[in-house]
């Protein structure tokens, strides 16, 4: 597997999110641990990184739960910032795909600057952001 991972910005999440032909076609996984308090991108999956991406069994549960649908075509990782937790939850979601046969199905994103630059951007839109 390459160990580079794809990013999409914020802007472009956002305008699928909105999109009513793109509805249901991204799944959203938010792998951030004790700094989730304040909110998240609506209709995002939480699934802390430290539980969910070191063991290769946890990785295919998220898989298995909630990336087997026929019409999801993108996955969209992040934390809170996508530096280190975000892409490393990507690539080990995106090498059980491959192991899978299923390289690319769906498309592996990391969601670049992470909740600190979607929230900062789309704070006070509710049909993105959901405070908890």
């Amino acid at each position: 597997m390459s160990s580079e991972v794809q990013f999409i910005r914020p802007v472009q999440l956002a305008t699928l999110l909105r999109d009513p032909e793109q509805q249901g076609k991204t799944v959203i996984l938010d792998v951030r641990e004790d700094d989730y308090d304040g909110g998240c991108i609506r209709g995002a999956i939480h699934k802390p990184h430290a539980e969910n991406f070191y063991d290769e069994s946890a990785v295919n549960k998220i898989i298995d739960e909630h990336l087997n649908g026929p019409s999801t075509e993108r996955v969209v990782v992040h934390c809170m910032l996508s530096q280190v937790r975000g892409p490393r939850s990507a690539k080990a979601l995106a090498s059980a795909l491959e192991k899978r046969g299923r390289a690319g199905q769906p498309a592996v994103l990391v969601l670049s600057g992470g909740w600190e630059s979607f929230s900062a951007v789309y704070r006070s839109e509710p049909d993105l952001i959901q405070r908890l």
